[in-house]
């Protein structure tokens, strides 16, 4: 008999007595309950070319843009609004420094939360918007030696999502959630608070009043807050970011008094943000300095972009205008991008006339000049810093009328131009004008178009983190992965971005994403998952994370089961340095050899897998011989995976095969491997393994 993967599955299966497998009374969702365990799926039987082995599939994951490779772009100022929430260090410790513990009515609020948060190690906060609910909340966790943790709940999981670890405070934004969620979080409230004290963790939700009563938590463990007063929290920022001193000269000016009453902590965070970036500039505050920082925080200091855009309209300042929104919205692109994105925005308003058109006119640089801008290094610069981006937020809040032509001409203006000025300037746009459909709008042009596909990633990856729009936009990515008539451009990208940033900062929103991508029955929407799910196991903390979602993948629907086995080989042959990324160290947790054995059962049992699965297989238990694994492990994960004589028949004669026909030099003697898996699978299967069958086996 020939030696082939087809043939000890065949003989097995005639000359060894099936054995009904004890697992499956317990394996509900299993799809080996359709059919005898014996067997291999009919509806997967004798496929054309098995899809792990297609170069379709390899050159789907390896075109991914996911992990490190979308954080090229420069977002310069507008990442001010990206991802705050995620507590990196360095926010964790800003939030500390800037902290008001004393609300508007003088009254310490922070300590009452402190007390209740260690007493219940559970604490509600309630307020409006804008209160400081966030930074109460992080530095409620640190006062109590707690490091936080930001949830956001799976909504089709919504228990799943609920952690609770040791040493870690965890926090809950209920405005995250759709209200049936919240509803659905109340259920089990009382059991999460109980794993929360069990694990000496701590849970913090923020909410308004009326979350806060769908919610319906005891009452001793909810604490309303009011916010700050706008004059502490501009000192306290300022302070921080700059000195005491320099605070306490903006603080004396009366007028910085006047402009502060009825401002809201945000807006006070704005006015010190302004005040800092005037300290970079000059040594001293003057009283020049000082009314130039509030003419800017009272919108009057752009008067000239008002003058321009606001003016009597002459031939010659219409095309200025354009000119101006054109450098605004591609700061650092070549001229010929600039002034072919001015021309395009010249005809779609249908103005009369513009230098250039038809004649000779005045040269490029004649043209920049009159809109204070100027070449430099061959590009487009304004010759005033941080000019651009006010630009477009005034007259994208100033123009509404022209809203319905400037959206699709800025978003077009990322199909083709190489300038990630593009991205900064959309997301600031949707973030200041709370207009998260530009960047649906942008992602769904730019993503079917090789040229912006990576620029869809990056904006949409970024936009998902952010403190206005995240919230819509990780909407808007949830429903492009559920619906199936989504273009498979789109899902692409979706699969992309929760390889980034968002998986890694926020992996159970991206791995609910990816399990619905998971259903898709098209190649290169299957291959993008995989390579996403790839990127994000390259982080220890989320390793083991992944790869139970994988496995459970391979018990679901026909398709998904096909792409949790497509992305289990995957990750199967991930390297870090010199060893196998999943292959565990010894001691291994038995839980883990338990997920990677069902991993290996359900990749090698496909057969759309199995033949590139095989491969894979024989490279671990290569491994374990070259001393770059442990061979206890490996031997442990293989005996583990035989559950029915169907398995036994399919890993029994990989082994041997790989035992025997190789000639390479190893550190330890393969065969020896080999019988020890052999004595590890009797001894966990007697009822499926014993000598007569080790006799059939080695007379093969």
């Amino acid at each position: 008999m020939t030696d082939t993967e087809s043939s000890p599955q065949a003989h097995s299966a005639q000359e060894i007595e099936p054995t009904p497998d004890p697992d499956l009374s317990e394996a509900k969702e299993e799809v080996d309950d359709e059919a005898s365990e014996d067997k291999p799926d009919e509806a997967q039987a004798e496929p054309q070319e098995p899809l792990l082995l297609q170069n379709s599939f390899q050159e789907a994951v390896g075109a991914a843009f996911v992990g490190a490779r979308i954080g090229h772009v420069n977002l310069g100022e507008a990442r001010k609004n990206v991802a705050t929430r995620v507590l990196h260090p360095d926010v964790l410790q800003e939030m500390s420094d800037t902290y008001v513990r004393n609300d508007r009515n003088g009254d310490d609020k922070a300590s009452e939360i402190e007390r209740v948060l260690r007493q219940k190690r559970f604490v509600v906060i309630t307020g409006d918007e804008g209160t400081g609910r966030f930074i109460t909340s992080v530095n409620a966790i640190l006062a109590t030696q707690l490091h936080p943790v930001q949830i956001l709940l799976d909504p089709d999981e919504i228990e799943r999502s609920l952690i609770a670890k040791n040493g870690q405070g965890h926090l809950i934004d209920l405005g995250e959630l759709e209200e049936e969620t919240v509803r659905r979080l109340s259920k089990v409230l009382r059991d999460y608070v109980a794993r929360i004290r069990s694990a000496t963790s701590g849970l913090v939700i923020i909410a308004t009043s009326k979350e806060c009563r769908l919610l319906d938590p005891d009452d001793d463990s909810v604490v309303s807050i009011v916010g700050p007063r706008a004059e502490s929290v501009f000192r306290s920022h300022l302070a921080c970011a700059t000195s005491r001193w320099y605070a306490d000269q903006y603080a004396a000016y009366p007028k910085f008094k006047d402009a502060l009453q009825g401002a809201t902590p945000r807006e006070a965070t704005r006015l010190a943000s302004l005040a800092r970036k005037r300290a970079d500039e000059k040594d001293c505050t003057s009283e020049e300095t000082i009314e130039e920082v509030l003419a800017e925080f009272l919108e009057r200091a752009n008067a000239g972009v008002r003058d321009l855009f606001g003016s009597t309209s002459t031939d010659q300042s219409e095309y200025d205008r354009a000119l101006v929104l054109a450098a605004s919205a591609l700061e650092g692109a070549q001229p010929d991008a600039v002034f072919s994105a001015t021309e395009q925005l010249v005809e779609l308003l249908e103005l009369k006339k513009y230098p250039g058109r038809g004649s000779f006119g005045p040269g490029a640089s004649r043209l920049l000049a009159s809109i204070d801008a100027e070449l430099v290094d061959g590009v487009v610069r304004f010759r005033r810093t941080d000019y651009a981006l006010p630009v477009l937020d005034y007259v994208w809040g100033d123009q509404v009328y022209l809203r319905k032509h400037l959206d699709p001409w800025i978003i077009s203006l990322g199909d083709k131009n190489g300038s990630d000025h593009i991205v900064s300037a959309l997301l600031h746009l949707a973030d200041s004008h709370n207009a998260p459909n530009l960047i649906v709008d942008a992602v769904t042009s730019w993503a079917g178009r090789y040229t912006s596909r990576a620029r869809a990633v990056q904006l949409l990856d970024n936009a998902a983190l952010s403190t206005e729009i995240g919230r819509s936009i990780r909407q808007s990515l949830y429903q492009w992965s559920v619906l199936s008539l989504t273009p498979e451009d789109i899902q692409v990208t979706v699969a992309e971005v929760c390889g980034g940033n968002l998986g890694n900062f926020f992996p159970g929103v991206a791995l609910t994403r990816l399990r619905h991508l998971a259903d898709r029955d098209s190649l290169r929407v299957k291959g993008t998952v995989c390579a996403a799910l790839a990127a994000l196991g390259k982080d220890d903390s989320l390793r083991e994370i992944i790869l139970k979602e994988v496995v459970d993948w391979t018990n679901s629907t026909s398709e998904r089961q096909t792409t949790g086995a497509l992305a289990f080989a995957t990750l199967a042959k991930e390297h870090i340095e010199e060893r196998f990324a999943f292959i565990p160290l010894p001691p291994a947790d038995q839980d883990l050899i338990d997920i990677l054995a069902q991993g290996w059962r359900a990749t090698l049992r496909n057969s759309q897998t199995t033949a590139g699965a095989s491969t894979l297989a024989m490279a671990w238990m290569e491994a374990s011989v070259q001393m770059q694994a442990s061979s206890e492990v490996i031997t442990e994960i293989f005996a583990t995976a035989c559950r029915s004589s169907y398995d036994i028949g399919i890993i029994i004669p990989l082994a041997r095969r790989w035992a025997h026909s190789s000639h390479e030099p190893s550190v330890l003697p393969r065969e020896a491997l080999y019988e020890e898996l052999l004595a590890r699978i009797e001894g966990l299967r007697p009822d499926l393994w014993n000598r007569s069958c080790r006799n059939t086996y080695e007379e093969m």
